[in-house]
């Protein structure tokens, strides 16, 4: 059984290396979408619909696991105006799923979505860049690595925050019960969505939707974890995606999650203003 265990492990070590960059991780973004849901009085008449938006709520990054350059024009597809709004646009209003998919797809945009606020506009009191962005220079800076680096600890940081100081949340087990609750028509629907952008065609897109939903069901296993065995977990995945020792990995964790909790700054307080920001958005 222990070794089952061990290679398991092994497994999930080297799939969080090949994870895909984001701007708030799996977990924040499920956080926003409930939160927005809740303030925007959306209710979801079974856990089976709750677990489609949560899981359109992260589906756009999807396109970062394309290569360059399709990468880009999806990533700008997925996240810009106007093509953020086709799933929403082609969502049938006779499937409940798609609309449920639907409604979390449109909570991540980075026009008025908690992107926006992770990447663009910190929607803490002072401005400033994003508050991904903001956290993740001052991680940069202080553990001599590139910025974009430092953006994936920062990510990962908050999530495991999350997950550590709201336990009742059971973030990691709702983001892979997510991915294994994707209805079937979603693949479908993003493959309309999207079959028209530079370089993709309808089996790409379904081929990247199926590799998102593998990457999710794994992060989510992961954040279940333990404490204190998921953060060694994701700083041996970071060390290797990143080519650092183990030592310095787990470091530069550390420094984020100390980071995300400065009083002024702290990251539940972004992600809480996020939420309404969001919530008050130009909806459709």
């Amino acid at each position: 059984m222990r070794l089952r265990v061990s290679c398991w492990l092994v497994v999930v070590l080297l799939l969080l290396a090949a994870l895909p960059a984001m701007a708030w991780g799996p977990g924040a973004h499920a956080f926003v979408a409930s939160g927005v849901a809740q303030k925007k009085d959306v209710t979801f008449p079974s856990q089976y619909l709750f677990l489609q938006s949560l899981y359109g709520a992260s589906a756009p990054d999807l396109a970062w696991l394309a290569g360059q350059p399709l990468s880009a024009s999806l990533g700008a597809a997925t996240h810009r105006a106007p093509g953020y709004r086709e799933p929403w646009d082609l969502a049938s209003p006779w499937s409940p799923a798609q609309r449920a998919f639907a409604f979390g797809w449109l909570t991540h945009n980075e026009v008025w979505g908690a992107d926006y606020y992770a990447h663009i506009a910190n929607p803490l009191p002072g401005g400033g860049p994003g508050y991904v962005v903001n956290r993740a220079a001052l991680l940069a800076s202080s553990q001599s690595i590139p910025e974009a680096t430092a953006h994936d600890y920062v990510e990962v940081a908050i999530d495991l925050l999350l997950d550590h100081q709201f336990p009742g949340l059971k973030l990691g087990e709702v983001i892979a019960d997510s991915a294994d609750a994707r209805n079937w028509q979603i693949p479908l629907l993003l493959a309309a969505s999207y079959a028209d952008v530079p370089g993709a065609r309808p089996l790409i897109i379904l081929a990247l939707e199926g590799a998102f939903r593998a990457s999710q069901g794994v992060y989510g296993d992961a954040l279940s974890l333990p404490t204190g065995l998921d953060d060694s977990l994701f700083a041996a995945g970071m060390a290797l995606r990143y080519n650092l020792s183990l030592q310095k990995s787990a470091a530069c964790l550390a420094v984020a999650k100390a980071l995300c909790q400065q009083p002024l700054t702290h990251y539940k307080a972004a992600l809480d203003a996020t939420i309404e920001l969001v919530a008050g958005g130009p909806w459709p």
